[in-house]
């Protein structure tokens, strides 16, 4: 299994297959105040081999902190199958949206996202949450 593409969004959903990403690439979140929730969606694209298509598999998404403990965590499990006409020996892209509208920042930080799919670490992208002024 690998990924093919993950971000941070304002939002995504997935439909007939294709993900749907509003305001994709987030890398910086501004916070009045904190705690403060994240409030905003990942996009994720696996791709799995025929082997990594049968069956459920978990996945994990782990907010960290600078020093390495984890803020919060997001869990689910899916599933994929074959594609009617699909040759069973190709491998399968699956779209996901992950929502991590329930993270909670507990602080400005330059926090980690890391991906974890049955058990395994697939990337970790950077997330700068800063603390900013009121507008006046």
């Amino acid at each position: 299994m690998r990924l093919e593409c993950a971000m941070v969004c304002d939002a995504v959903t997935v439909r007939d297959g294709l993900l749907h990403i509003l305001g994709g690439g987030i890398g910086r979140v501004p916070r009045l105040g904190f705690p403060a929730g994240l409030d905003n969606d990942m996009a994720l694209r696996l791709v799995l081999s025929p082997d990594d298509v049968q069956g459920q598999h978990t996945i994990e998404i782990r907010v960290v902190t600078r020093d390495g403990a984890v803020a919060s965590t997001v869990t689910g499990e899916f599933t994929a199958g074959i594609p009617d006409g699909r040759p069973v020996d190709d491998d399968v892209s699956l779209n996901i949206p992950v929502s991590l509208r329930q993270v909670v920042l507990p602080g400005p930080d330059r926090y980690e996202i890391e991906i974890v799919v049955d058990d395994q670490p697939l990337t970790r992208l950077p997330l700068d949450v800063v603390m900013v002024s009121p507008p006046t």
